[in-house]
């Protein structure tokens, strides 16, 4: 096993590029973390190269490295960065990106940032989350957002976790899919209204 902590007794100068990618893809010490930026051959192409396949790299960067640029570059490269970003650099926005983009991301998501609002795109989209929101937002706002999962796509309604809500959404449900016309009708009906 690679001991990183050997660089900090070379001369700066002459630790390689290399042997920094070695060093900080294989969990650094916080010794060496907390000096990294006095290697020359420690950059920003550096970080990026490490950061595809080992995103918790960004937890142990000198301050000047979290630039707007250099996050979203990091963000693009692999989205669970913002899950090791230091609490100061990380935002609302990246959190609802890293769930659209795969919604079993929901579980690194800090408690901080599920407010109503992202509770809101995550139900949009993936309706199961419903089953686990109760406890998180108010009776008033689960209503809300039981109805929006359920408004468009009545099957949705096996994901609501509370028996009264689901029984009157049901019969909304019910009555809504009464009214809509089966799916071939409706191509039907748009093929002849766009001619």
């Amino acid at each position: 096993l690679f001991n990183s902590d050997i660089l900090l007794h070379m001369d700066p100068e002459l630790v390689s590029s290399e042997w920094l990618e070695l060093a900080i893809s294989t969990r650094p010490s916080q010794r060496l973390a907390d000096s990294i930026g006095r290697f020359p051959a420690f950059d920003e192409q550096l970080v990026a190269e490490v950061v595809g396949y080992n995103p918790r790299v960004v937890s142990h960067l000198p301050d000047d490295f979290y630039t707007d640029e250099n996050i979203k570059k990091w963000i693009k490269l692999n989205s669970l960065v913002a899950t090791y970003l230091p609490e100061e650099f990380q935002t609302e926005e990246m959190f609802i990106k890293l769930v659209k983009i795969n919604p079993r991301n929901l579980s690194y998501v800090p408690k901080r940032f599920k407010t109503y609002n992202f509770w809101k795109i995550a139900v949009l989209h993936e309706p199961r989350y419903l089953k686990y929101l109760e406890a998180h937002v108010t009776p008033e706002q689960y209503k809300e957002l039981a109805t929006l999962a359920v408004r468009d796509y009545p099957q949705n309604i096996k994901y609501v976790s509370n028996d009264e809500l689901r029984k009157e959404l049901g019969d909304v449900a019910n009555d809504q899919k009464k009214t809509q016309l089966p799916e071939n009708s409706l191509r039907r009906l748009i093929d002849l209204t766009s001619k």
